[in-house]
């Protein structure tokens, strides 16, 4: 197959994806496809010039900046899994620029809700003006301005590992890079004209912790000069090491780390998702999560804007520089630009201990799973719900039943609730009808706490400064007991 490659402001021609793969053989890459199946992920209404995408687990949707041409009617359109589209938020006109006349790159980021930031707060770049989005979507509001960037096609990223400090990372075409906190104050990371070889830096990725000698480097790819680069978290301003990982030509155009174990989003049919770009027009192509085998999870994806192909670039091997396949090609008809991508998964929260019943209820509703008790299964709704203690309110036991201190265990080998008064000095509990899950009320001095018992339990009192959960499961608990 001939592809014909044009870029938005320069036009080339490809060679066949055969002759390609012979180059890639005479460079020393490995040109195995892996296997994968893209197809078409249909949109409607269809998006007209996607540039930037990202998944927000906030709305379950992918955002898609649109359009590249035009000064006005600049946006963030929201997508389902369904691919059903919708506005999600508006973005100011722009102004003239001598560069790119009336023709912008509009980049877009998900906050994780590490280091200060608001979970699910959308970020997108227009150029030197950082703007931010509320997690339901919205009027955007400016959050910084950079006049060290150029006026369009920067890149953003969010550090989920930690090495830059969970901060946002914005790559400019100038090859400069910064790093953001939540307060929105600026760090120079590198701003002179050019890094040692590579210039025209774009989205980027922090590299997992396990990639390697670069785990935790920030991996940035060079579109006008073909290399895919790594930078050092370690350094003062314009003094953090750079090194070039590999060149993969012609025009690298985003790194994107494979997650562990993907899985389909919703009904999409698909974990991957490329932006193609076409005047006028554009698609995006999916790909399902069984492409993506154990044997390249964890490492990068590198897509390029021209050639319609998909490197793998694993750094976890022996080889050095690092080991290049190819995970797919073809991917471009004629005309057309691959623009960015992004995985659907669920940030990994880096909390430094095991999430307690209160972390689940409180903070991170949305790491809850389905879940299976004695036989039973329960929705991952249904069981932030049990969290969240909404229960029946009939099934609560009365005044009498809350004073009960009887200390006289429960005997008749049914699961029942009880009700259990801590102080400081003593504990009580007293029997009362009805099953209930765990249920925490207390105030300065007194704790209560609903709990499941059968007969062989018995307990004891606990300082109300340290009250244990205490759940003894006689007989699975339905949900309509809640």
């Amino acid at each position: 197959m001939n592809i014909e490659v044009r870029s938005k402001f320069r036009k080339t021609t490809n060679c066949s994806v055969g002759l390609l793969s012979i180059a890639l053989m005479a460079a020393g890459f490995t040109p195995l496809l892996q296997g994968a199946t893209p197809s078409t992920f249909t949109i409607t209404p269809p998006l007209v010039e996607p540039i930037g995408i990202a998944y927000s687990p906030t709305v379950n949707k992918l955002l898609f900046t649109v359009p590249f041409f035009g000064k006005t009617n600049r946006k963030v359109i929201g997508v389902t899994d369904t691919g059903v589209s919708s506005l999600f938020a508006t973005l100011p006109d722009r102004v003239t620029s001598p560069l790119h006349p009336d023709a912008w790159e509009d980049h877009i980021a998900v906050s994780p809700g590490l280091g200060g930031f608001t979970k699910g707060a959308v970020f997108v770049t227009q150029g030197q003006d950082i703007l931010q989005i509320p997690p339901t979507g919205g009027a955007s509001v400016l959050f910084v301005h950079i006049p060290g960037l150029t006026d369009t096609h920067t890149g953003i990223a969010f550090d989920t590992v930690g090495t830059f400090g969970f901060q946002m990372l914005l790559t400019g075409q100038n090859s400069h890079v910064y790093s953001v906190n939540s307060a929105g104050v600026v760090t120079v990371i590198n701003d002179i004209t050019v890094f040692s070889a590579p210039v025209a830096v774009e989205n980027g990725q922090v590299a997992p912790m396990g990639w390697g000698v670069y785990g935790g480097w920030f991996i940035i790819p060079s579109e006008l000069t073909g290399h895919v680069v790594a930078l050092n978290p370690v350094g003062s301003a314009n003094m953090h090491q750079v090194v070039t990982l590999t060149a993969l030509a012609p025009a690298p155009e985003d790194v994107r780390f494979v997650p562990s174990s993907p899985m389909n989003w919703g009904v999409s049919g698909g974990c991957y998702f490329y932006v193609v770009f076409e005047t006028g027009g554009g698609t995006v192509v999916k790909f399902p999560a069984s492409d993506f085998v154990p044997a390249i999870q964890g490492q990068a994806l590198v897509p390029d804007e021209h050639d319609g192909t998909i490197r793998v670039v694993n750094s976890t091997t022996m080889g050095n520089p690092p080991v290049v396949s190819v995970f797919a090609s073809g991917l471009l008809p004629q005309g057309a630009d691959h623009e960015d991508s992004t995985f659907v998964v669920t940030p990994t929260v880096s909390t430094g201990c095991t999430l307690t019943q209160g972390g689940y209820k409180n903070h991170f509703n949305n790491l809850i799973t389905p879940l299976v008790v004695g036989g039973v299964s329960y929705t991952a709704v249904q069981v932030n719900a049990i969290l969240q203690n909404k229960r029946d309110p009939s099934k609560q036991c009365d005044s009498g039943q809350r004073s009960s201190i009887s200390r006289t265990p429960v005997n008749n080998g049914k699961a029942k609730c009880c009700w259990r008064r801590f102080t400081s000095s003593s504990g009580s509990y007293g029997d009362c009808a009805g099953r209930f899950t765990s249920r925490n009320n207390w105030s300065d001095s007194t704790r209560w706490q609903w709990i499941l018992v059968n007969e062989r339990d018995q307990h004891s009192g606990n300082d109300s400064r340290q009250l244990q959960q205490r759940n003894h499961w006689a007989r699975p608990l339905p949900v309509t007991a809640l």
